[in-house]
């Protein structure tokens, strides 16, 4: 495959994936997804897409039934990432709930998780990585809470960032590997371990959709963390 097309491809995955963690559930986002996901599994094929996929067409048919479930899965949106006193929350920031190899989400206090401080060194160096390749998020198609929280450590936030590292790798044919070596480093200081972290701790609290949600992000971005590795890029 093209290195070009590839790029391309891989950046829509990213930028798909980011979306479902960055701006409330919208009719055209919900009708559109299950058919992007098919096209997702058919181009990377080592991503486990098949969850994701029955979900999404659950919540299809259901739209198409009546346009009122879009208060629900906008609720949902809220219950999993804004209002911290709900049962599904989850505080999707890298440096809220990335442990030590060693740490675990459990306790012997019960199911309630003890989180991290923000803004601690993973913030801080997310947002180097931001400002070396000039990567504003709040360009992006934001939901405003989560703009004007400006945490740049924000799961949806680091996936946008890799959709824009392999957009970057798709127009500068004369430079892809420099561009490449950026998602490596990115992957390998911060998004293959915060996505295992927050995979783990969506299938304590999540919801099904947002549990397969989890599983697929994971997958995609283990395969891609994988390919690079077999690349022969040097990741450990």
């Amino acid at each position: 495959m093209n290195i070009g097309i590839k790029a391309e491809e891989r950046a829509a995955i990213y930028e798909m994936l980011a979306s479902c963690y960055l701006i409330l559930p919208t009719k055209d986002q919900i009708l559109r997804l299950p058919e992007l996901l098919k096209e997702a599994a058919y181009i990377i094929p080592e991503a486990d897409f098949t969850e994701l996929v029955s979900e999404a067409e659950t919540r299809y048919n259901n739209i198409l039934e009546s346009d009122e479930y879009i208060q629900l899965y906008t609720q949902e949106f809220y219950d999993h990432f804004l209002v911290t006193t709900t049962q599904h929350f989850i505080p999707a920031y890298e440096s809220a709930i990335r442990k030590e190899k060693t740490a675990s989400f459990s306790n012997k206090k019960g199911n309630k998780q003890k989180y991290n401080s923000l803004w601690r060194h993973e913030t801080q160096h997310v947002l180097a990585c931001y400002n070396s390749v000039g990567f504003n998020p709040n360009r992006l198609n934001l939901y405003h809470v989560i703009k004007e929280k400006n945490v740049p450590d924000y799961f949806g936030l680091e996936l946008a960032f890799m959709a824009y590292l392999c957009a970057s790798e798709q127009r500068s044919p004369n430079a892809w590997q420099t561009w490449r070596n950026l998602q490596i480093e990115f992957l390998t200081d911060h998004l293959y371990h915060f996505v295992n972290d927050f995979d783990e701790l969506a299938q304590m609290k999540a919801n099904p959709y947002y549990k397969a949600l989890a599983k697929a992000t994971k997958s995609f971005v283990t395969a891609e963390f994988q390919q690079q590795k077999l690349g022969g890029d040097g990741l450990e």
